[in-house]
């Protein structure tokens, strides 16, 4: 370690001219030179004491080294004890400029204070900005967006240390034009469990369609969305008319129906495994709903309220009936098994338990559940079944809501509350499930319910515009909003629509209240298939964020924006999703990750749908500066080079030196001989060449900046970044 200043004024970097274009240089702290990193100065005056140091770390995505300071006492100035960029840029009157960076800071006392500041001294105060951040004891992404009233034709960032006793640390400084979005790879949250629907109700319309239009349906669902969930009935006909026998603890399947699974236009197991056959990815999620038990074990002797005057209190399970429950849903279990060969990977026991109609319903209350969920567990562990997950409650609606069609207690949150009181059923519920209605204000409280949820995973199973005419950007804009809302606030891990496919039925008089649909994919009676935009908007995300994805910290200040971003598990590709939301087109800009390599946007808007383009990856700059139309969606993919990515093995370390260089590269610590790589800051390999102990790797050819040399000696890799300076 070097240190780099004590009490006194070092200019890293002298430079002859200051660029008037961003970015700035060597933002990513990862060029130095004798005296520590170029482009930067650091300062400690005005009888401040502050020591200046380089270290080298990897806590950070894409980085290995970071500036640190430790401040030992301050000065008679707020600015005595600094670092600034000596990177000099423009920016134009009522114009914006986004600065992130990474910091952390260690003190005795908590709340170590940064200022970040923007100046031009050939102008003075009246263009001076600042912002002030607290720091934490471990890195974290910081953003800011300043607003200039006038132009400024050389602003400088600088960071102003506040507290002595104090050591700070700082890396990859990022400065973008406009109201930048602001990526954050180092901190990661949930990670995506999947992405399907629901084909209840609706596989009589789909098995009555011809076989060359039921193939393009499927196709489009099962093959093009990559959906891996699919949600169907528990259907109380399998026990509707009589119980299997006398014994809750015997069961026998000579005395169930399972027409709705393989008799009529229904054919749900065909269906299923039609879906099993043609997906591409995987069915791994299968997801048994129960609307209603047998009319027989419930109050009012029905799978349903007989109508809307009908005591909702009777639309509910016999007092004592929890075990023949409990069987019934076995029974499920075991008849999908052997009739169909299907594997059912969760159940769910209740539809809303909280919504008011009149057709296949059970109103059970929380205090209802918790009596029959726990007695659902124990005989699941008890079977073959002991693996099938237990999801509840489908409420209506996230949070609680006013309305004559729902009960008192309602919603997910409400429910999960007065639940989880209860021990035993929230150690029973694996999967803590919501449906999205009531919510076309898009103001739910998703915050509380994954705080209700305590950890457990949330998944949204039903979301729709119900009986929708709808097929624009205006209906799939609700869509957007619920996903992006439920990932980011609700640390939601899955997401199903209501129903994958639908028959849409035009607006006529005499039809009323049954016109519309709701699937992804609909057709009208002459089997015109249609696509709404609400599947290019589910595409986006079902595709490009898929199972496995890690979700990831973002900053941005458009108030009409819906951002949300995902990293591949493999850490190889990042993908942020972008939807503006108002009625005018926004100018944005989107940071650009580390060790990008290919960058692509797919666009769904009024006009183009999913449409994929081909950003081109520029040397050293860090962002992309595009407009939004509006009510659209951008998805932007960062391939990030996977070669670089690989981590070194345990062996013996390789040290390369001199860096930076003006050409030649020499290895200490190799065998025999070492293949390299030499690859641009965008990750695209140039040349690869193998050179011995005695040898060295030429670099003149190339032309000066900052490049990665990855080393290969037997099983070990090891990857270098290398300025090159002449």
């Amino acid at each position: 370690m070097k240190y780099l200043s004590v009490f006194i004024t070092i200019a890293l970097c002298v430079m002859s001219s200051y660029s008037q274009e961003l970015p700035i240089q060597n933002g990513e702290l990862e060029q130095t030179s004798d005296n520590g990193f170029t482009f930067w100065t650091n300062q400690s005056i005005g009888g401040s004491n502050a020591i200046f140091d380089v270290v080298d770390h990897s806590e950070l995505f894409g980085s290995a080294k970071a500036l640190r300071t430790q401040v030992n006492a301050l000065g008679s100035h707020q600015y005595s004890v600094q670092t600034k960029s000596d990177h000099q840029f423009s920016v134009g009157a009522n114009q914006k400029v986004t600065i992130s960076f990474f910091a952390k800071a260690a003190s005795d006392q908590p709340g170590s204070q940064l200022k970040l500041c923007l100046s031009d001294p050939t102008i003075g105060a009246s263009v001076f900005k600042q912002t002030t951040f607290e720091l934490t004891q471990n890195w974290k992404q910081y953003s800011h967006t300043f607003t200039t009233s006038e132009s400024v034709p050389s602003y400088q960032i600088s960071f102003r240390y506040l507290n002595a006793n104090s050591t700070y640390y700082l890396d990859e400084i990022n400065a973008m034009p406009g109201n930048a979005i602001s990526i954050n790879i180092n901190e990661r949250f949930q990670t995506i469990q999947g992405f399907g629907g629901g084909i209840k109700r609706r596989t009589d319309y789909l098995n009555n369609l011809s076989q060359s239009k039921r193939d393009i349906v499927e196709d489009l669902i099962y093959k093009d969305l990559k959906i891996n969930m699919l949600r169907f009935f528990i259907h109380h006909s399998i026990e509707n008319n009589q119980n299997d026998n006398d014994d809750p603890n015997l069961i026998n399947l000579n005395n169930t129906s399972w027409y709705y699974y393989t008799g009529g236009s229904f054919k749900v197991g065909e269906t299923i495994q039609r879906a099993i056959s043609k997906s591409e990815v995987g069915i791994d999620h299968l997801i048994g709903n129960c609307n209603s038990a047998p009319g027989w074990m419930k109050v009012n002797e029905s799978h349903k309220r007989s109508s809307a005057n009908e005591d909702v209190s009777l639309n509910t399970l016999k007092v004592g009936m929890e075990q023949e429950f409990s069987e019934y849903i076995e029974i499920f279990l075991k008849g999908l098994k052997q009739y169909f060969d299907i594997d059912v990977s969760e159940v769910s026991i209740t539809n809303e338990p909280d919504f008011l109609n009149t057709y296949e319903s059970m109103n059970l209350t929380p205090n209802e559940l918790v009596n029959v969920i726990p007695v659902l567990r124990s005989r699941l562990d008890a079977s073959s079944f002991s693996s099938v997950d237990i999801i509840s409650p489908e409420a209506t609606s996230v949070s609680p809501g006013d309305s004559d069609k729902l009960t008192a207690v309602n919603s997910a949150v409400s429910y999960i509350q007065q639940m989880f009181q209860d021990s035993a059923t929230k150690s029973a519920v694996d999967v803590v499930a919501t449906h999205t209605y009531y919510d076309s204000g898009h103001d739910a409280n998703w915050s509380s319910l994954a705080s209700e949820a305590d950890g457990k995973p949330v998944w949204v199973t039903e979301s729709a515009n119900l009986k929708s005419l709808d097929f624009s950007m205006d209906d799939a804009s609700d869509y957007i909003q619920w996903i992006t809302r439920g990932f980011n606030e609700g640390g939601m891990t899955a997401y199903l629509v209501h129903l994958l496919f639908d028959k849409h039925i035009y607006a006529t008089p005499e039809v009323g209240d049954k016109e519309g649909s709701s699937g992804l994919v609909v057709w009208d009676d002459s089997e015109n298939v249609i696509i709404p935009k609400r599947y290019f908007a589910f595409k986006h995300f079902s595709t490009l964020s898929s199972k496995g994805f890690i979700r990831v910290s973002h900053t941005y200040t458009e108030s009409d924006l819906y951002v949300t971003t995902f990293l591949h598990p493999n850490e190889n590709q990042l993908v942020t999703h972008v939807f503006n939301s108002g009625g005018q087109s926004i100018p944005i800009t989107v940071e650009i990750p580390y060790n990008t390599s290919d960058i692509f946007r797919y666009t769904t808007d009024a006009s183009l749908d999913f449409y994929k383009s081909e950003i081109d990856v520029i040397a050293d700059h860090r962002y992309i500066e595009t407009d939004l139309t509006p009510k659209s969606i951008n998805s932007f993919v960062f391939d990030l080079s996977s070669t670089l990515l690989q981590q070194s093995k345990e062996i013996e370390p390789i040290t390369i030196f001199p860096n930076p260089t003006s050409g030649l590269i020499f290895f200490s610590g190799s065998d025999t001989q070492v293949q390299c790589s030499v690859f641009s800051i965008t990750g695209k390999k140039l040349f690869e060449q193998t050179v011995s102990k005695e040898k060295s790797l030429d670099l003149s050819a190339l032309s000066e900046g900052l490049y990665f040399i990855q080393i290969q000696q037997r099983d070990s890799i090891q990857n270098f970044k290398v300025l090159l300076s002449r």
